[in-house]
């Protein structure tokens, strides 16, 4: 296919972003028709968790958690939602029962996201939404690993363009550069625990990075289906065993679940960066890829809003806000990069 004539151009980076504008100070609507909005919050109250209400995600939802280290360390979550229209022409994808049409579909995510952002403040004080500006600057951090602020757009719209027009971005065959520097991906595939995740903190305290975890949204009657599919030949005539394999892999939060660090670093400390960390987590004994072929997708995947990228199999459960408190749990240690 060519798309010469509708004068794209498919090397740059404003024609594969979804972002278009902001419709409301913290509610960016995207080319494809999604809304995101993004929530800031720093430490928490770990006793008053429980008093957080659960929602029941579906397909459609996307949460992005990530924690941004620069000159100082920021905590973000990112709450995406693709409206899915039934026959009549309702909304089928809502969180609750509400029945809505097109001409409600801001007004019922803008409610929405405000609940969520009042229920996440319970746990987590100093808990607000990003509005215009501060927005800009979450969403430029994530395509250029940059501390600078963006400058303040005369309109909120062609977000896209705005925020990477100024960015250096290459992709090679199986590499990024950014501005020249080069992004390494490590990714955890066995959601590895708390103390691991503190040492890999340390391990990359002089370098900016962006540590991403994302899950793409199922039903959990979605999520069964899925599961019966892929594990369909799994335990053959063991129905017992399977039984048991199969016990509580669900819960109320189910989808595609992908966890990264993104770090950018200069070209020529690259590859010894590299093989300190490989010398590094193999006295950890978890399983980690270092990313080279799929590189691009999970970047991709790890933006913001792009939730159709890197969505590999198998599904899992996911517990939101215990996720949220472990993000920013901070312990001492020593730095390991420089």
């Amino acid at each position: 296919m060519s798309l010469n004539e509708y004068k794209i151009d498919d090397a740059a980076v404003a024609e594969w972003l979804p972002w278009g504008g902001l419709l409301l100070p913290h509610i960016m609507r995207q080319k494809d028709g999604s809304y995101f909005s993004v929530i800031k919050y720093s430490s928490y109250i770990e006793n008053t968790i429980k008093k957080i209400a659960h929602l029941e995600y579906k397909r459609g939802w996307a949460i992005w958690i990530e924690k941004q280290h620069k000159n100082t360390d920021e905590y973000f979550i990112t709450i995406c939602w693709n409206p899915f229209y039934s026959s009549t022409g309702k909304i089928s994808n809502t969180l609750t029962p509400t029945q809505i049409t097109r001409s409600g579909e801001l007004t019922y995510f803008d409610n929405t996201i405000k609940k969520i952002a009042a229920d996440i403040s319970i746990a987590l004080p100093n808990c607000q939404l990003l509005e215009r500006q501060e927005l800009l600057n979450f969403l430029s951090f994530t395509l250029s690993f940059d501390t600078n602020e963006v400058k303040t757009p005369p309109i909120y719209l062609y977000l896209d363009i705005y925020l990477s027009e100024n960015i250096k971005i290459d992709f090679g065959d199986n590499n990024i550069l950014i501005n020249d520097k080069m992004v390494m991906i490590l990714s955890l595939p066995a959601c590895p625990g708390q103390t691991t995740i503190q040492k890999i903190y340390e391990l990359f305290n002089n370098v900016p990075y962006r540590y991403v975890k994302r899950i793409i949204m199922l039903s959990k009657k979605e999520a069964e289906i899925d599961y019966r599919k892929y594990t369909k030949s799994w335990c053959n005539n063991h129905s017992v065993i399977k039984s048991m394999i199969m016990a509580d892999l669900l819960s109320d939060i189910n989808g595609y679940y992908s966890e990264n660090f993104l770090i950018l670093l200069n070209q020529d400390i690259y590859y010894k960066i590299q093989k300190n960390c490989k010398e590094f987590l193999a006295d950890f004994k978890i399983p980690y890829i270092l990313e080279s072929y799929n590189l691009k997708d999970i970047w991709w995947g790890s933006i913001p809003g792009i939730f159709r990228a890197n969505i590999t199999p198998p599904l899992t459960c996911f517990n939101l806000f215990h996720e949220l408190l472990i993000l920013n749990k901070k312990e001492n240690g020593e730095n390991h990069v420089s």
